[in-house]
This record gives structure tokens, C-alpha cells and sequence, in this order.
């Protein structure tokens, strides 16, 4: 089941500086590459990972972690502070601010036909970037009114309810 706070829409990044989150992200991707280079499976040592071809997207793991900080507190939220190095104040504000500027796109675009091709010489489109994000959240757990605010206003998101504890195909209740 979707849950979304009624009536509220995505908030206007207006003039919000992206600077603290954005160079947070990069010591954040900084720190990442550096555990993958290391063979780490974590920052924390946990064990060895394959690093044959790797690709990953702090920006996209930033966005999701910022997603659930919204709804954490004390040691949650302060763990996730520091392992992205999200800065003090205004994050939810400088993470809508950074997502609207770079997506071109609210929806993504249609897949091209395999025979699709571009005449040699003719410039390439421009570039889309949607961004796509989602929480889910264990059926029956309470949910704040004020992390379901944030969602949609900085996140332009709501949040899917699931039994993680059923038996069940792992599939979201779309209901």
C-alpha cells in the first residue's frame, strides 16, 4: 500500500546551498571507492568482496540514506550523518535543491526500438536523468506525519508498506 502525506507538493528548491551536501557526498564516494579498491565489503572490515567490475552510484546511495535519516534519530541518525558526512543543518532542503537541478526529467524516457540509430555526424540528444526513490516500510509500523511532510516535500516521494516477514515473492504490497 502507498502512503503519502495529502496535499503536499514537492517544495521549490528555491536558493538553498547544495555546497555542504555535495562535497559530503563526495568524501562519501571518496570513502566508498576506497573500501571497494580495498576488496572491503564495509568501512567496517567486515569481510573480502569480489572487485572485479564495480559500479555504484554514491549519489544514488546518499539520496535513499538521506530518504531514511528523515525518519531516524539519535544514533541512526548520527551514524548515518557521519558515514555520508551529511552536513548539520538544511539536508533534506539541499537534497531537493541538488535533485531537481540535475534531473531533466520527471518521467523516465521511452526505450528505444534496438534498430533505433542517429544519423552519423548529427549530434547526440540531450542527456536525461530521472531520479526514481522509494522507502519501504513494515506493515504496521507507525508512520509520522512529519516524515511523510518531508517525503513529499523534499523527496517528492511516499513510502510502500511490506510484510519483509512473509513468505511472500518479495514483491511490494501494490495494493
Amino acid at each position: 500500500t502507498e502512503v503519502r502525506a495529502a496535499g503536499v507538493s514537492r517544495a521549490d528548491p528555491g536558493s538553498v546551498s547544495t555546497t555542504a551536501l555535495v562535497d559530503g557526498i563526495a568524501s562519501f564516494g571518496h570513502d566508498l571507492y576506497g573500501n571497494v579498491a580495498a576488496g572491503e565489503s564495509s568501512g567496517l572490515g567486515a569481510g573480502k568482496v569480489d572487485t572485479g567490475n564495480v559500479v555504484v552510484s554514491p549519489l544514488s546511495i546518499a539520496v535513499a540514506l538521506s530518504m531514511a535519516r528523515a525518519g531516524a534519530g539519535g544514533t541512526t541518525a548520527s551514524e548515518i550523518d557521519s558515514a555520508l558526512h551529511f552536513p548539520a543543518d538544511s539536508r533534506d532542503a539541499a537534497m531537493n535543491s541538488l535533485t531537481q537541478d540535475l534531473k531533466t526529467s520527471d518521467t523516465a524516457p521511452p526505450v528505444a526500438s534496438p534498430a533505433a540509430s542517429r544519423t552519423p555526424g548529427s549530434p547526440p540528444a540531450d542527456p536525461i536523468l530521472t531520479v526514481a526513490n522509494g522507502v519501504f516500510v513494515q506493515q504496521g509500523q507507525p508512520i509520522g506525519a512529519p516524515f511523510l511532510h518531508t517525503m513529499a516535500a523534499y523527496y517528492g516521494a511516499g513510502l510502500r508498506t511490506v510484510d519483509f516477514g512473509s513468505a511472500g515473492t518479495g514483491e511490494p504490497d501494490t495494493g
